[in-house]
């Protein structure tokens, strides 16, 4: 409801601009028709302005805070969901207050505009039009004067009597013909939203000023005298008014609007004027406009780019990063990536190495070490398209075609992965930008690894592959390996399939199957020391020791449930302004024949990352202390709270763990059940649960 009040708080601000810029500039203009327009699209842009505010992009990096929390003992984990909610029978806040009063004042305001209306639409059904002219009359004696509603005219039968009948009539018509009622039915509709708003009842009233303007000149350009007409006007003095979506004959009658009839026509020159409403709406919609942050992963960082200019009337020979010869023209900009793997050999148009040509027409070349010469453009610019994820499928059997259960696959430079099942089919999601091949791992088997290419008719990326076994002369190697084995399981028994578990100071690793079962050879003299990982699980490391004998060996793990702690200094610290961007990703290894097991681990996230959670926090922690304040209550103290973010990034689980008073657990478990939805934690492309543990202070 905040949210809503804002965004009427905004707009009414920006609707009184707007109306004083009509009446600085434009009401006492004879432009009537584009007075029209005007005061229209400003009072719908002021409120599109607001309800629309343009984003701009923030990009910041969390801190590392998710560390184990002391409270892995004290959290419970069989407790019900217990999300919490403020009491609806509490006291009312203020924003309750004003909630009410708004309402109170919305529902008036669209009651009295139903009762004025209900009346003439009865009217028009309950009674057989008249037709003049094309255009229909609904004889009534209910009302006195003579009034367009929508596309019809109401009329009471005495004034078929008077002489003036035809200017009364054409008064209408205009109307009508203008279809005035469009501009009167947004601008009742949103009295009814802004009700309070007194600018909006001025920008009302301005408009149908302007309809009677409009009628006024369309009599008296039929050759109506302005003095005979302004007696007729002042003979209808009397009437009432009937309904605010009706154009009434004797609205705004008076010395102003009798001066407009007899006014000398403006110069065109004034009305660029109008003008005056961009810079006005372009500074509504700076002052309106919000960021939106956007979490930069870790060794994330923005492509490097160098630029060069060359004057006009030279010519430059530059030598790129990779030793790329590239000629430019005079009056060429040239971009280009300082670090670019795709930049080998010849450029082509279609490479992911974008050369933007600026200020030139003139084409340029791009010569590589073998002499091969490729010419590019501004018109040649290849173009971009929006990238989305894709999925990658597939089966990996062995030679006789069976298939092999618990094997990795890995995409190629990235910890992104997921494990085969009992059919040794897979599935994951592949991140944009992210273009490197496959890689297959399973114990006993050779490494395999192939390119990425699309499946016919289909969209999914299609990768299968056929893993053989290790020749004789490996079996001979595998002589003097040694063969651990054993299970992973949790306090309770239960087999942890997924599980990561890596010979500790090196790359080879496997993971746990469906019964939590696991099996590894490690070479021979290595010491058996292994690390076994989880998210949302404490990493279990075994000692190391050297064994006797190369026989077979079983290590089993028991794994224990971890709470991530967010400490509250961290949280002030995150929530005073966005984070800096990230240091410069680490080199990535040369490519290499030598194992490598890749733990696929990703802890759960907020949306906005740690800033977000730290807003958050700020944002509720205001709204209690005031909420609490008009129920007596003072906020101080602290709390820590525990709950748990599900595998649908669902918040749930909620627990005081450590309070210092009644008020501040109150305060952080209410907190804790207003967070928006986590991005789920996940092993393997597995979503799992995690618990945390945020110390909060009041």
């Amino acid at each position: 409801m905040n949210v809503y009040f804002d965004f009427l708080i905004k707009a009414s601000v920006s609707i009184g601009i707007m109306y004083v810029l009509y009446w600085l500039l434009l009401r006492n203009l004879t432009h009537f028709k584009a007075n029209r327009y005007f005061l229209l699209a400003s009072v719908v842009l002021a409120i599109i302005c607001a309800a629309f505010p343009l984003k701009y992009e923030v990009l910041m990096q969390a801190p590392a805070v998710m560390q184990s929390s002391e409270y892995a003992d004290q959290f419970q984990r069989d407790v019900a969901n217990t999300i919490v909610q403020q009491p609806e029978d509490s006291s009312i806040s203020i924003w309750g207050i004003l909630l009410a009063v708004y309402s109170i004042g919305f529902a008036l305001v669209l009651l009295r505009l139903l009762i004025q209306s209900w009346k003439p639409i009865q009217i028009i059904f309950r009674t057989t039009p008249k037709k003049i002219d094309d255009y229909l009359l609904h004889e009534n004696t209910v009302y006195k004067m003579p009034f367009s509603f929508f596309n019809r005219i109401l009329i009471h039968p005495e004034y078929f009597k008077q002489n003036e009948i035809n200017d009364i009539l054409t008064h209408e018509k205009v109307h009508i013909q203008e279809r005035h009622w469009i501009d009167l039915f947004i601008i009742e509709l949103l009295t009814v939203f802004f009700w309070f708003n007194p600018f909006i009842w001025l920008f009302e009233r301005a408009i149908k000023q302007n309809h009677e303007y409009l009628a006024d000149k369309g009599v008296l350009s039929r050759g109506q005298s302005p003095v005979r007409y302004q007696a007729l006007l002042i003979n209808q003095l009397m009437g009432t008014k009937v309904i605010g979506m009706a154009n009434h004959l004797n609205f705004a009658l008076g010395p102003t609007r009798f001066k407009m009839m007899t006014k000398e026509k403006c110069s065109k020159r004034k009305l660029y004027r109008m003008i005056w409403l961009l810079p006005v709406l372009a500074l509504l919609m700076y002052s309106f406009a919000q960021p939106e942050y956007k979490v930069q992963a870790q060794g994330q960082k923005k492509n490097e780019t160098k630029t060069v200019i060359v004057p006009d009337n030279k010519e430059l020979e530059h030598n790129l990063t990779d030793g790329t010869i590239v000629t430019i023209p005079g009056g060429t900009t040239l971009t280009y990536p300082v670090k670019s793997k795709k930049n080998k050999g010849e450029v082509k148009k279609n490479d992911e190495t974008k050369f933007d040509v600026s200020d030139s027409k003139v084409p340029f070349k791009v010569k590589n070490k073998k002499g091969n010469i490729n010419t590019l453009s501004n018109v040649e610019k290849p173009k971009t398209s929006k990238k989305v994820p894709a999925r990658i499928k597939g089966t990996v059997k062995d030679e006789n075609g069976n298939p092999i259960q618990g094997a990795s696959i890995i995409l190629k430079g990235s910890t992104m992965g997921t494990i085969t099942d009992a059919d040794g089919k897979y599935e994951f999601e592949k991140p944009v930008g992210e273009n490197g091949g496959l890689i297959a791992i399973h114990p006993g088997y050779e490494q395999k690894s192939n390119s990425l290419s699309h499946e016919s008719g289909s969209d999914y990326l299609k990768h299968d592959f056929i893993m053989e076994a290790v020749d004789s002369d490996d079996k001979k190697d595998q002589q003097k390996a040694i063969k651990v084995s054993g299970t992973v399981k949790d306090v309770n028994g239960n087999p942890m399939p997924g599980t990561s578990v890596v010979l500790k100071g090196s790359t080879l690793g496997t993971v746990a199957d469906r019964q939590g079962k696991y099996e590894i050879e490690i070479p021979a003299g290595s010491k058996v020391a292994f690390v076994a990982s989880f998210v949302g699980y404490q990493t279990h490391a075994t000692k190391g020791s050297l064994p006797e004998t190369n026989k077979p060996m079983e290590v089993n793990f028991t794994m224990k449930r971890e709470v991530i702690g967010i400490s509250a200094n961290d949280l002030k610290k995150a929530g005073d302004v966005p984070p800096p961007p990230p240091p410069p990703a680490p080199e990535t290894p040369k490519d290499s024949d030598e194992l490598v097991f890749y733990i696929v681990e990703e802890m759960p996230q907020y949306p906005q990352g740690f800033y977000g959670l730290a807003q958050h926090v700020k944002k509720q922690s205001a709204n209690i202390k005031e909420s609490f304040f008009f129920e007596g209550k003072t906020l101080k103290g602290n709390a820590t709270v525990g709950f748990t973010v599900n595998p649908k990034g669902e918040v749930n689980n909620i627990q005081i763990l450590k309070k210092s008073n009644e008020v501040a657990a109150e305060a952080a478990k209410i907190i804790a059940s207003k967070m928006e939805a986590w991005k789920p934690g996940s092993q393997r492309g597995k979503k799992v649960a995690v618990d945390f543990a945020m110390e909060l202070e009041f």
